[in-house]
């Protein structure tokens, strides 16, 4: 579904989404539509990293006042509001599937739990083709490179990510732990990182055409 697809659905839906700002009796139709676009921007972003409902309420589930620097009251609050955010983003997924619907950030995310879940369905796969071009490195979201780095993991799979593995690279580490050491203060800058790593291979000097190649 597009962008006003799924604010249409959201809509559409909205009594099956357990979130409290959707249940205020005294908001106006603006306010509402405000709600609902503000939890829509949090859902995209979710999906766009790559992280599923399992793994925000593994998150919220872990939530401890020792980790943050607030009062207690404060952090009551933080946590409620988490809490409430990732039962409403569960019921959002499940609301997708239940209607056999997605998004395009969800396309992506869909595939990576499953990958991940199912290891025997990423190896069926990749034994089909012997080699993946990813193009346009810049403009793919951290759940897209998530996604890149399981499918690097996998030994029959010749890709141009495999070239971060060259002498020519400053890092010779798979670029799913060159992606799990750094921390990125934005998505961007999680891409940017990785699209300079690439940019910094001699494709030229790659010539094998053996796995573990481009």
């Amino acid at each position: 579904m597009s962008h006003t697809e799924t604010a249409a659905f959201l809509f559409q839906h909205i009594d099956s989404i357990p979130h409290s700002s959707l249940r205020s009796s005294y908001k106006s139709p603006i306010m509402l539509q405000r709600a609902v676009k503000d939890l829509m921007r949090l859902f995209e972003h979710l999906e766009s990293h790559g992280i599923s409902p399992d793994e925000y309420a593994s998150f919220v589930a872990a939530l401890s006042p020792e980790g943050y620097k607030m009062s207690l009251a404060v952090f009551t609050d933080f946590s409620a509001k988490q809490t409430d955010l990732s039962t409403a983003y569960e019921a959002y997924r499940s609301l997708l599937a239940q209607h056999n619907v997605t998004t395009w950030h969800g396309t992506v995310l869909d595939t990576l739990v499953h990958v991940q879940n199912h290891p025997f369905f990423l190896h069926a796969a990749v034994s089909s083709f012997d080699r993946i071009l990813v193009d346009d490195l810049q403009t793919l979201t951290p759940a897209m490179l998530k996604l890149t780095a399981n499918l690097y993991s996998a030994p029959q799979l010749i890709q141009a990510a495999a070239a971060l593995t060259a002498p020519s690279c400053a890092t010779s580490r798979p670029l799913d732990r060159v992606i799990a050491t750094h921390l990125f203060a934005s998505a961007q800058d999680e891409v940017d990182f990785v699209a300079d790593l690439v940019a910094r291979v001699d494709l030229k000097k790659v010539t094998s055409a053996e796995p573990g190649t481009v």
